[in-house]
């Protein structure tokens, strides 16, 4: 909806962003909702995460029709990363480096492997365009939690509903102790006839430390009665059997790592010596400890070949015919970089999204269509030349809004647990890489 366009024009829109209408006036709801975004600790590592009073609005239709495709995507990614262990051709293709392949092999995961997952997409013309897959750890699911009940409490929604005769409704899953449901949804077949109870290590690491989200996670998990220790990975002890986390015993971890292969001096996937964390691979190995996050989904189901496997035809046969519909449909094209196509990749650069395989946080992408041509030829012969992978990927573009407030891009994150979405946020920025890790800031995803 651009500027100029009226509220009277809503219900004939599949979806579109209320920040680009100049006759919603929301700018005095700011103070308090920055308030309850402070009191629902809404931060990306120390930082408070910008919110913006102006939601984002999606069709019940439109909406129904993004749950379904997100729940046959769940099944699509989680036959990969199940299936990386016992297949010699997966495993090839998506290359992994050893130390992160080592802890895959190691590592043991229930069904589904992939118990969370994130899904960010554009939407255009209300159709799902899927571009990226985080399945390492649930980033965002507490801000989403913590966007909802700010929101709630704000009075916004039903500002908007009685002012501009509109009815609209948050998303429509209660998503209260998310992630104590997430960790009961992981550990619950899975716990040891001796254990009493469950308690739970939330396992962080002394080099590229990360704290986003911890302290929140903890908080909720104490508050339903679960037990819950936050440390590092380096000083986890094994000892006859148990697991010890600040000297407590833990029976399943949570693990929230910096997936970052370029620290090529880390002997292991998240700490720079082997012997630092050899009580903790020990445990996993000898299935003394649950893992919360598996490594197979934290680095298969993260890394951006996933979605260039997903869209080889040499991998049809693991997906039905449903699944391969839904892949033509909603994934957008993807393929690794290589010598093979690396001069179409240059000729055609403004139709391309360059895009480090096994990274985040918005790092390591580049826009073809914001290089020049020499830039581009650079940035794609030093990928080809790098020892790491890097995949190409269609570009569609971020939904753009404008109005006398500015113009924006808007991406949609849809959050899955165990294959039941659970949460939709909206993420926008004036960078066309929406990461809020990149400018950006978050809305409140509403149904109309």
């Amino acid at each position: 909806m651009g500027s100029g366009e009226t509220m009277k024009n809503i219900k004939d829109k599949k979806h579109f962003n209320l920040i680009s209408n100049d006759e919603i006036q929301l700018e005095h709801y700011k103070e308090l909702l920055d308030k309850e975004i402070l009191y629902h600790q809404v931060k990306f590592e120390t930082k408070d995460i910008p919110v913006s009073p102006y939601p984002y609005l999606v069709s019940t239709e439109v909406n129904a029709s993004l749950e379904q495709k997100c729940k046959i995507l769940h099944r699509i990614v989680d036959k990969v990363v199940s299936q990386y262990r016992s297949d010699p051709k997966i495993q090839k293709y998506m290359n992994l480096h050893q130390k992160f392949h080592e802890l895959v092999m190691k590592s043991t995961s229930g069904s589904p492997a992939v118990m969370f997952c994130r899904f960010d997409f554009c939407l255009v013309n209300g159709q799902m365009k899927l571009y990226e897959v985080n399945s390492a750890c649930p980033a965002g699911l507490q801000i989403s939690k913590g966007v909802y009940s700010a929101n709630a409490s704000s009075e916004i929604i039903n500002d908007l509903n009685i002012n501009h005769n509109l009815a609209l409704k948050a998303f429509p899953v209660n998503i209260d102790n998310t992630f104590t449901n997430l960790v009961r949804a992981a550990t619950g077949s899975k716990m040891r006839h001796t254990d009493p109870s469950l308690s739970v290590g939330l396992l962080n690491s002394k080099h590229n430390t990360m704290i986003n989200e911890l302290d929140s996670f903890k908080n909720e998990l104490t508050s339903q009665g679960i037990n819950c220790e936050i440390g590092f990975v380096e000083d986890v002890k094994y000892i006859n059997g148990n697991v010890y986390v600040n000297q407590k015993k833990v029976n399943a971890c949570y693990q929230k790592f910096d997936n970052d292969v370029h620290s090529c001096d880390y002997e292991t996937a998240f700490s720079k010596k082997r012997e630092d964390v050899i009580d903790y691979i020990k445990a996993i190995e000898d299935d003394a400890v649950i893992q919360i996050n598996p490594f197979n989904s934290m680095f298969v189901g993260e890394s951006k070949t996933l979605l260039a496997l997903i869209k080889d035809p040499c991998f049809s046969y693991l997906f039905n015919d449903v699944e391969l519909k839904v892949i033509e449909d909603v994934v957008s094209g993807t393929e690794k970089l290589t010598e093979n196509n690396r001069k179409m990749t240059i000729s055609m650069k403004d139709d391309w999204v360059l895009k480090k395989s096994l990274d985040t946080r918005g790092r390591n992408v580049t826009l073809g269509s914001e290089c020049s041509h020499e830039d581009w030829k650079s940035k794609i012969e030093a990928a080809v030349a790098d020892t790491t992978d890097y995949v190409i990927q269609q570009c569609h573009v971020a939904e753009k809004s404008e109005s006398k407030r500015g113009f924006f891009y808007t991406t949609q994150a849809m959050f899955m647990v165990a294959g039941e979405p659970i949460g939709m946020i909206s993420r926008t920025s004036q960078n066309k890489v929406t990461n809020v890790g990149k400018e950006g800031f978050v809305q409140l995803t509403l149904l109309y």
